[in-house]
């Protein structure tokens, strides 16, 4: 079966008011099945560049409240930007093809992701509205559990008010970014616990992250990613993960 090999570490400094992460996938062609891209909802908008010779193509895909899924291509290589919550119009996406069009080829994926940050770096457009930004700091300060009356009292708007920003700026209303951002502490939790004993692992990720119980956090799971916590380690059990690391192999 192809291995899906993904890589991310932090944007350099000209972008890290705008990006969380550079990201990096690579599809190893061996094998006959084909693995499936399955990105668990975030609340960031993912950019992404699709390399060959050069780049063939630019995507930017939205905030979502459920899981991304797409089948790979074998031998696929493509390197991303994931935006900040509310950050999606900090970067002219038109700007940027722009500036991608006619650049040499990349070698290696090092090569690609320079390419990119440069080419974003130098589209940066709008900031995102004040009371948007303070309301994901706040959540994500909280992990998810910070009061959305509260939030709209210190962002000085009604709570009727701060769901229409979020529903402009996401798609979907605070307390479905509360679950998310709640849904992606619990899935950090969960990876990094020992692989047996799921279900004592579940009921601890449960209780560490904010959830009343085991089977809040399932519910919550399978309304967001699509799938059970247990069928998303499954999922993710070949696959090839560097956190903090760019990716090593050349084009």
């Amino acid at each position: 079966m192809p291995i899906l090999c993904y890589s991310e570490h932090s944007p350099p400094p000209t972008l890290d008011r705008v990006v969380d992460a550079v990201w990096s996938v690579a599809v190893d062609p061996g094998g006959d099945a084909t693995p499936q891209h399955w990105v668990l909802p975030d609340g960031c908008v993912s950019l992404s560049a699709h390399f060959h010779e050069r780049v063939i193509a630019v995507h930017m895909r939205p905030a979502a409240a459920v899981a991304f899924r797409a089948p790979c291509t074998p031998g696929e290589k493509m390197v991303g930007l994931r935006i900040r919550p509310g950050h999606q119009r900090s970067i002219d996406l038109a700007e940027l093809v722009r500036r991608l069009d006619g650049q040499s080829s990349p070698r290696s994926f090092a090569d690609a992701e320079r390419l990119l940050c440069h080419a974003a770096a130098r589209s940066l457009g709008d900031e995102p509205d004040a009371r948007v930004r303070l309301m994901v700091d706040r959540l994500r300060d909280s992990n998810g559990s910070a009061v959305i009356r509260e939030l709209a009292e210190a962002s000085g708007v009604s709570d009727r008010h701060l769901e229409r920003l979020s529903l402009a700026a996401f798609g979907f209303p605070p307390k479905v970014l509360a679950r998310i951002v709640r849904l992606q502490v619990a899935v950090r939790d969960i990876v990094a616990r020992p692989a047996q004993n799921l279900k004592q692992n579940l009921a601890e990720t449960a209780a560490a992250t904010g959830y009343a119980d085991q089977a809040h956090l399932r519910r919550d799971f399978v309304a967001l990613a699509q799938l059970p916590p247990s069928g998303y380690l499954r999922l993710i059990r070949d696959f090839r993960f560097l956190l903090g690391q760019p990716m090593s192999d050349s084009f």
